[in-house]
């Protein structure tokens, strides 16, 4: 799922030696995949007129924006807290509200990124209560046939490839520029860096997303029952590239202590299907810090992303053969400086049966 976040702050003049503190005010002007009050409130004891007044607590976690409720708390609910999309504050001075800025946008980035991460959840382990072991029954369409819309015969597992040849700029955020045919174009075969995509990001920004596409499954038979696809993406660190206008040379951080958070990452993996729709994000908000080109790996046999097919249906070769069929990745920059990543392409791997 595609979210973003657009935060605006104002503060107060402050006057040395004339003034005692500074206003800061937050707003969330839009957002998208999320709702716009992440701002935890909790209500202070009435005062002794009647009078309730909410007090600022920090930046929503995942868990409290599906538990506070918007606006208001919940009626005889205890402890009272709730979500608003803004915050206005009074500090002390001008090092408390520059710090107060800077904390709030650091947690609403790690909300973001936290919210990608756990689009994704992987089992870690199963056990077993009771005396013996059971095997999982998949349920009938049909409770009165007692068959599954699975009950054909198949043929052996077999796999299909296909490189992307176009790609576009999609929705907000930094735009893409390219060098030759960009992204669209054949992985691992660019030794001279005659055709990618990058992107130079600030911190806390994101790019838009990159949508590759023209992936020709021509090869492939229209009624091949689909059992899983892999992504291969081939990018790199470019930062220090000193070829790309905008590169500003910033040095990744070495210390051990430096959190795997603090780079550039994926933050958004996912295929786009023409009739199905964007499927479920499959980052894992890989890290990109290596300046040499590397492939990373989404997806693979026996995953389908989890695309919203209708309810008994298979995928099947024909679904992959529209030139609208592709997979779509989002930058984002969470690192001390600016950053470039540069994207070689996209190499899709079909894993399928065919039917008996």
């Amino acid at each position: 799922m595609v979210r973003s976040v657009k935060l605006r702050w104002a503060s107060s003049h402050y006057r040395l030696p004339q003034d005692d503190g500074v206003r800061v005010r937050f707003d969330v002007v839009c957002a998208t995949g999320l709702s716009t009050r992440i701002f935890a409130y909790r209500m202070e004891p009435v005062d002794t007129d009647g009078t309730a007044h909410g007090f600022f607590s920090h930046i929503c976690s995942p868990v409290d924006l599906a538990e506070y409720p918007a606006n208001g708390p919940t009626p005889g609910k205890s402890p009272e807290w709730f979500r608003l999309p803004y915050v206005d504050v009074f500090l002390r001075s001008v090092q408390e509200a520059e710090d107060f800025i800077e904390i709030v946008k650091a947690d609403v980035r790690r909300l973001i990124r936290t919210l990608h991460g756990m689009d994704t959840i992987f089992t870690n382990g199963t056990e077993v209560v009771g005396d013996i072991d059971c095997q999982p029954v998949e349920e009938s369409s049909d409770s009165s046939s007692g068959e599954t819309p699975s009950s054909a015969s198949f043929g052996d597992s077999q796999t299909a490839f296909a490189t992307g040849t176009t790609e576009q700029n999609v929705g907000t955020g930094v735009s893409w520029r390219n060098v030759g045919i960009g992204a669209g174009s054949q992985v691992l075969s660019d030794d001279t860096g005659d055709n990618f995509s990058w992107v130079t990001l600030q911190t806390g920004e994101s790019s838009k997303l990159l949508l590759v596409q023209g992936f020709d499954f021509s090869d492939l038979p229209d009624d091949a029952v689909i059992e899983g696809i892999e992504s291969q993406l081939v990018l790199r660190d470019a930062t220090n590239d000193p070829t790309l206008s905008g590169s500003l040379g910033y040095e990744f951080p070495t210390s051990e202590d430096s959190l795997p958070a603090d780079c550039p990452h994926i933050s958004f993996v996912a295929l786009q299907h023409p009739e199905f729709g964007m499927s479920e994000n499959r980052s894992v908000s890989n890290c990109i810090d290596n300046s040499d080109w590397e492939a990373i790996q989404h997806g693979g046999d026996g995953d389908l992303w989890g695309l919203p097919i209708s309810s008994g249906r298979h995928l099947l070769g024909r679904d992959l053969k529209d030139g609208a069929f592709g997979l779509g990745l989002i930058i984002a920059n969470s690192s001390h400086g600016a950053a470039t990543v540069a994207v070689d392409g996209v190499k899709l791997t079909v894993t399928y049966r065919e039917e008996l």
